[in-house]
């Protein structure tokens, strides 16, 4: 899943070059085959805000901050 999201990023980030957050949906099938159901340009952080180990929100919007 994070090779397809970063592929996936990387791709929609030659579009908008100064884009540093997207947002990658993904689901998976019995299979393990991915499928990406969308791309979002300005993802909603909210349900990262629930996890109790706040380092990936806390990575994501450092991020967020530098752009």
């Amino acid at each position: 899943m994070k090779y397809v999201s970063l592929l996936a990023a990387k791709t929609l980030g030659r579009s908008f070059p100064n884009q540093r957050i997207f947002g990658v949906d993904i689901g998976m099938n019995e299979n393990g085959s991915l499928y990406i159901f969308e791309l979002n340009r300005w993802p909603l952080l909210g349900g990262f805000r629930s996890l109790k180990d706040k380092s990936q929100i806390n990575r994501i919007m450092s991020y967020k901050q530098r752009s």
